[in-house]
């Protein structure tokens, strides 16, 4: 499955971004952007780790 080798790979690309904004959130001082953003950093690097190990 081509599709599924790609996904973590993906996830990891994903989870970068999302923790990339949750720091601009926090330089600008936007408490639900950390929030939102950090936690969705935190499950897709959980998720490609994950995917990784498997």
């Amino acid at each position: 499955m081509c599709g599924q080798a790609a996904l973590g790979p993906l996830l990891l690309v994903s989870g970068l971004a999302q923790a990339a904004d949750a720091m601009l959130g926090l330089l600008r001082r936007v408490p639900g952007v950390v929030v939102t953003a950090g936690v969705l950093a935190v499950l897709h690097l959980l998720s490609a780790w994950w995917i990784a190990a498997s």
